[in-house]
């Protein structure tokens, strides 16, 4: 098996339809924190769902790493800039008053 990404990140709002682009073909892998949310809408025998938490972490990103290194994919690191998919927020603390 081949691991090949199926789009950029990006928030998406799920339905029955969503990725059936990928699923005619391929073999899907959802994993992560959106997984189960997905379980319950997607319906398709090449959707899988792994009944392991798989998250994120530095292992699988330097595993994706090395995949897209060694497939001639690389980036500019001098105008890189990561992508979040929320805003930054901290939030401003509140005075404490003393009694």
């Amino acid at each position: 098996d081949v691991l090949i990404p199926v789009g950029t990140t990006e928030a998406k709002i799920i339905d029955e339809n969503s990725f059936q682009e990928h699923l005619v073909t391929n073999k899907l892998v959802f994993f992560g924190d959106g997984a189960a949310k997905c379980e319950n809408i997607l319906n398709h025998n090449q959707a899988i769902f792994p009944k392991i938490n798989i998250y994120p972490s530095a292992k699988t990103v330097g595993f994706l790493a090395s995949y897209l290194l060694e497939n001639g994919q690389t980036e500019d690191l001098s105008s890189f800039e990561p992508y979040y998919l929320k805003d930054f927020y901290v939030p401003v603390a509140k005075p404490k008053v003393l009694p």
